[in-house]
């Protein structure tokens, strides 16, 4: 009987609803009551938000486009700046050539003339330095039958003319 006893007072505690029985029971509500109040405070806090949003997706796409209209932009100087670049290199070229021809026609002509230096010793360092070619002087002209070093006037004259034939080409 002793076991059966201690059997009536294991049932007895086991039968009686305890504490944390009473705990347990209200936890689950507990829970929902707030998850719902959670809710609604989402619930208000929505339409703000969205306001929110709605300003900062609209900064965005504006920040898009005028992040695309400035790489637009920079595309454009980039070929502009290649075009002028271009353009610069084949002026250059075109003005070597001439100083190269204008040295080529005058240099005879003065050597013809004997005047010395001529066009092309006097600019060919300046030539040589900007990769113009220069021509060779041939053998120098023999010693002038001037003595006082003028120019008949025919020869300058030849001279100017021919500086004006090329001018006109």
């Amino acid at each position: 009987m002793a076991d059966s006893e201690e059997d009536d007072t294991i049932d007895d505690t086991a039968a009686s609803p305890s504490l944390m029985h009473y705990v347990m029971m209200g936890f689950g509500p507990f829970v929902a009551v707030l998850a719902l109040m959670f809710a609604i405070i989402s619930m208000a806090r929505i339409p703000s938000l969205q306001a929110k949003m709605a300003d900062a997706d609209a900064k965005i796409q504006k920040l898009n486009t005028d992040l695309a209209s400035s790489r637009i932009e920079l595309a454009k100087l980039k070929d502009a700046l290649r075009q002028e670049i271009s353009a610069r290199t084949l002026d250059d070229q075109k003005r070597d050539q001439m100083t190269a021809t204008i040295i080529r026609n005058i240099t005879p002509l003065q050597l013809k003339l004997r005047i010395h230096p001529t066009l092309e010793e006097q600019l060919g360092s300046t030539a040589a330095a900007s990769g113009v070619p220069v021509t060779t002087p041939p053998s120098s002209a023999p010693a002038g039958s001037k003595a006082d070093g003028k120019k008949p006037p025919d020869q300058v004259k030849s001279m100017m003319d021919a500086i004006k034939k090329f001018n006109a080409q």
